[in-house]
């Protein structure tokens, strides 16, 4: 039986009986938060474990920054051997191509790479408040509008949210990744 204080865990998710007016169980799944979190977002910052994912998000867009440009100078030296161009000489053009062609790419990946760490930086916690529709674009994309602003989401929590319900839907301001929700009226 579950007691009032005990601890439950839902997939990776460490859920107390703490009485929370506005947590909702099918969003804290589908957004991967807990009543910690919440509680901190409320605040208008970041919960410890938000900061500990977002740092592994920042790991992972160094690593594919830095993998993907030595694959492209790589590709490029091996390309450029195997046409008869002597190795220094590839190992220059090398270096270079990726700036000039694989540019947009990087640019974009360094885009993520600066804004999660201006994030992780400031800690900081900002909300959209009101009813929110559910709208499927013509990409396909699953969208909530909130306060005009459009938010793209996994089908899993486009699913939890309820169209045309009050929420206040919290983010991390450069990133504008959604950290937490919750409703702001009774069902």
């Amino acid at each position: 039986m579950y007691e009032p204080g005990a601890s439950l865990i839902i997939g990776k998710f460490l859920m107390t009986n703490t009485p929370h007016l506005n947590f909702d169980p099918a969003l804290a799944r589908a957004l991967l938060f807990n009543e910690e979190d919440l509680v901190a977002n409320q605040k208008g910052y970041l919960s410890p474990l938000q900061v500990t994912t977002l740092k592994r998000r920042l790991r992972f867009y160094i690593v594919i920054f830095i993998a993907f440009n030595m694959f492209m100078v790589l590709l490029w030296i091996c390309v450029g051997t195997s046409k008869g161009i002597d190795s220094n000489k590839a190992f220059s053009i090398g270096l270079i191509f990726p700036l000039l062609v694989i540019a947009p790419v990087s640019w974009l990946l360094g885009g993520q790479l600066y804004r999660t760490r201006k994030d992780l930086k400031d800690q900081l916690v900002k909300s959209y408040r009101g009813q929110i529709s559910k709208v499927i674009d013509s990409k396909s994309n699953n969208l909530i509008i909130i306060e005009d602003s459009p938010l793209n989401l996994s089908l899993q929590a486009y699913n939890a949210f309820q169209d045309h319900r009050k929420y206040a839907v919290y983010y991390v301001p450069n990133l504008k990744m959604i950290v937490s929700a919750e409703p702001l009226e009774p069902e």
